[in-house]
């Protein structure tokens, strides 16, 4: 018997062995797996076509053996490891497996990988590895990451830092690098006569690089060695400015009689000065890159062949970024890029809607830049890091594009953009070129709306028109607007961003997924009820500010807009009522996109167009679901008609527009002349814009004898003595 314990606590005893081995086996193999690197998606590092910012998780096997990742989860949250099930996935020895966060990979792939992950990353979440037993194997949270980075691990010595992202290849091992201090300048950036001596100084130590075409800087790049005296560089020739696979369309603009005759400057552009610089210390790594922009000789300077004007009755922004960002084939997003080429070939005719890179838009094609803001007096007034990225639909074809700003908190700590200007709250703001249409004639008919719409009950947003120069080339004239969004919203009426919803094209674009319903049930409400009859139309009435909505219809009818009603559609309320006066719940209308007004389009929008039953892309008023409602009520008809004359005698009287074109005519005609010569042809000049702005002074001299006439026989107002 005794024998026997002895044999059983023997077998025992090789049995536990055997399990403690065989544990210790898997748990060896998991370890040598590890999480070496990882990135938030909201940088400018990787991206598909389709617009999406793609972070990544970069798992390593340290073993001599491959390793079977099949059954293996990653995740970003404790409450689910299994958010992503990772299959047919063998790591050999020493090798790296990357996974990228994606939601919309399928359009178009430009990375080799297929690892597509199923959800974001961000800042300030933990990166889960799980092995197929539900075994938490590694686990890291990533840190605040700024634009170029990603958390890295030396494999060695088991540190996280930040750098510059290798996903797929071998980290930097040399963690005492960590944050060296940008250089300085020995003068801030503003105007400067022909002479100015800029130092350039860094960290004891460090070596200074730089450029001054508007590159980023390497330590490939000049080496400062002293002092660098600058003078008025524009008649350097032309680099950024030279780059044309910019557009695929023709020269002529649709619906009118404009004609591009070159699509790149035929001479070089006006320039100011940018120095980009890097620090670079004794074991090869390198700052964070500084600049700085110099006008120099510009103020007393004149346009293209002595065109007279002087810049500073303008703004002037300086833009500064890496140059793949705008015009690299991958991720430039101001090229027709990688995406048309790999589409050209399905196209019969290139259109403005060609898959192109300028096309797309997404939070991944927003690329980091720096802004300089000059006042009219010559004076900096902002600077700062932000995001930019491409504005606007078919506008976006031009050789001169359109461009939205946004805020970077998250990034670079400051909440709003440029907050010197506007009501000082804006997350996001937008520099506008004209639209589709009037980029090349006036630059002025959106801004001229805004401007008569400004004491209505509808919102119409401000503006300056601001000189635009792209590492330190002149990118023409643009309106710094204001754009739609929550903080547009909150800026003007004074709510909480967070209770505000904002729809544009019957889209949420502040507020919760869904949202969209509030309003659309506002139209079926008006589709299937007879507003006529009283407590019907009491009840739009407390969904709608009526106010807002017939200044909304009026506007859009007496300039003739005829893109509008069906599009360029923009509607806002408070998500919870409280006690203030535009908390109420009600839906408010906003202007945005009005170019396409006062005779810009052929057929469309000139002064005896019907613009109640006619002259609209889409569907006009006399179409419109809730317009055509509306006016079955006695009391809106009236009310209606009552505010027409009233707008028409005043905000839109012919002596009102020309009041306002003679104060916009002292900043747009010397401006837009050298900004079109620039962008249309070297010979336009000043007599070329202003015989442009003297259609609409000849349009609104006509349009109250026709517009009237229609507003009378469209709504059948003859019964009541109009």
């Amino acid at each position: 018997m005794k024998y026997k314990l002895h044999v059983l606590l023997f077998l025992l005893a090789i049995i536990s062995t055997c399990i403690v081995s065989w544990f210790a086996a898997i748990n060896y193999s998991n370890d040598k797996i590890m999480i070496t690197e990882v990135r938030s998606d909201y940088g400018n590092i990787l991206y598909d076509a389709d617009g999406s910012c793609h972070g990544f998780v970069e798992l390593y096997n340290c073993s001599d053996k491959s390793i079977d990742l099949s059954g293996w989860y990653i995740s970003d949250t404790k409450n689910n490891f299994f958010k992503y099930r990772i299959d047919n996935c063998i790591v050999g020895p020493r090798e790296y497996a990357v996974f990228w966060s994606n939601e919309l990979a399928d359009v178009i792939e430009i990375m080799d990988s297929g690892n597509f992950m199923d959800f974001s990353i961000d800042n300030g979440e933990s990166i889960i590895l799980t092995n197929s037993n539900g075994d938490t194997i590694d686990k890291v949270m990533i840190p605040e990451l700024s634009k170029g980075e990603s958390y890295c691990r030396t494999i060695s010595h088991n540190i996280w830092y930040k750098t510059k992202p290798t996903p797929g290849a071998l980290n930097s091992t040399d963690v005492s690098s960590i944050k060296i201090s940008s250089p300085s300048f020995s003068k801030k950036s503003g105007f400067y006569e022909d002479g100015v001596k800029i130092k350039i100084s860094a960290a004891p130590g460090c070596k200074i690089y730089y450029t001054v075409d508007g590159s980023e800087p390497t330590a490939a790049s000049m080496l400062y060695t002293e002092a660098l005296t600058l003078y008025d560089n524009s008649s350097n020739e032309n680099i950024w400015s030279a780059i044309d696979n910019i557009t695929v369309v023709g020269n002529h603009i649709p619906e009118t009689d404009i004609t591009i005759s070159n699509i790149t400057p035929d001479e070089p552009v006006p320039k100011i000065n940018v120095i980009k610089a890097v620090s670079v210390d004794k074991n090869g790594n390198m700052s964070d890159v500084a600049s700085a922009s110099y006008l120099v000789g510009y103020k007393n300077k004149y346009g293209f062949d002595n065109t007279s004007y002087g810049y500073d009755n303008s703004m002037i922004m300086s833009i500064t970024t890496d140059e793949d960002n705008l015009f690299g084939d991958k991720f430039g997003i101001y090229t027709t890029g990688d995406i048309y080429k790999k589409y050209k070939s399905e196209e019969d005719v290139p259109s403005y809607t060609s898959y192109t890179n300028y096309s797309v838009s997404g939070k991944g094609w927003r690329r980091p830049a720096k802004i300089e803001l000059f006042n009219e007096n010559q004076q900096l007034v902002e600077s700062q890091d932000i995001a930019i990225s491409i504005h606007g639909g078919w506008s976006v074809a031009y050789n001169q594009k359109s461009f939205n700003l946004y805020a970077q908190p998250d990034k670079y700590g400051k909440e709003v953009l440029l907050k010197s200007l506007f009501t000082g709250k804006q997350r996001s703001l937008m520099l506008r070129t004209g639209g589709f249409r009037d980029t090349f004639s006036t630059k002025v008919r959106d801004v001229l709306n805004q401007t008569m719409m400004q004491n209505t009950n509808v919102l119409a947003t401000d503006y300056y028109p601001c000189h635009v120069f792209i590492n330190g080339e002149y990118w023409g004239l643009y309106n710094l607007q204001e754009r739609i969004d929550a903080s547009l919203v909150s800026g003007h009426y004074n709510i909480n961003p967070e209770n505000a919803i904002v729809l544009k094209n019957f889209a949420v674009v502040a507020g919760n997924p869904g949202e969209e319903h509030l309003f659309s049930d506002v139209i079926d409400f008006a589709e299937q009820n007879d507003l006529s009859l009283e407590h019907n139309y009491t009840r739009i009435c407390e969904m709608i500010d009526i106010e807002s909505c017939i200044d909304y219809y009026i506007f859009q009818t007496y300039v003739a807009n005829c893109d509008s009603i069906a599009n360029n559609y923009s509607v806002w309320r408070s998500r919870n009522i409280v006690d203030d006066k535009y908390a109420d719940g009600k839906w408010r209308w906003i202007l945005y996109d009005t170019d396409d007004s006062a005779d810009m389009v052929k057929g469309f929008t000139q002064s005896y167009t019907d613009s109640f039953s006619s002259g609209h892309w889409a569907k006009a008023p006399m179409q419109d679901e809730l317009f055509t409602a509306l006016i079955e009520n006695e009391d809106f008809k009236i009310r209606f008609a009552d505010r027409f004359i009233q707008l028409a005698q005043s905000n839109f009287s012919y002596d009102n527009v020309i009041s306002i074109l003679s104060e916009l005519e002292k900043q747009y005609v010397p401006a837009t002349t050298v900004s079109h010569k620039r962008f249309i042809n070297s010979n336009y000049s000043e007599i070329d814009y202003y015989q442009q702005l003297q259609i609409i002074k000849n349009f609104y001299a006509e349009r109250y004898m026709y517009i009237y006439k229609y507003m009378v026989a469209n709504l059948g107002l003859e019964v009541y003595g109009y």
